[in-house]
């Protein structure tokens, strides 16, 4: 009689997925001008995404914008998501390709939007970061 026995391990791997909760996401130094031309808004301001995780987290790595009213452009996005949300690649934008432990980087974002519209949003962290497969 034969056995045969199996021991299997779990597996270490890396997966584009949300990270927000391994980094903590501020905003600040926003400004706001407006066109008079255009009758549009500008609204600038820094993100700062801080790693609070013990994993580094690889590229890519995006900061995507959900929520956004219809009506805002955000014209130095890197693209949009094929839900229709823009996206900002931080390697692209700030030639990082990981976010170390303890680690910061700071994004500028950009909206444009009609003087009679509030606007409001969120942002989420996207990176390779480790995920156990069993």
């Amino acid at each position: 009689d034969r056995t045969l026995v199996a021991n299997f391990a779990e597996i270490p791997v890396a997966v584009f997925r949300n990270v927000s909760g391994l980094v903590t996401v501020s905003e600040s130094g926003k400004t706001t001008a407006l066109d008079r031309r255009t009758r549009k808004f500008t609204s600038a301001s820094k993100v700062t995404i801080t790693n609070k995780s013990a994993e580094t987290i690889e590229v890519p790595m995006h900061v995507i914008v959900t929520g956004l009213n219809a009506g805002v452009t955000m014209p130095e996005a890197s693209g949009k998501t094929p839900s229709g949300n823009y996206y900002y690649d931080v390697q692209g934008k700030l030639g990082i390709a990981t976010l170390a432990p303890g680690e910061s980087a700071i994004l500028p974002i950009k909206f444009v939007y009609p003087q009679t519209l509030r606007i409001s949003y969120r942002l989420e962290f996207w990176g390779m970061a480790i995920e156990i497969a069993s």
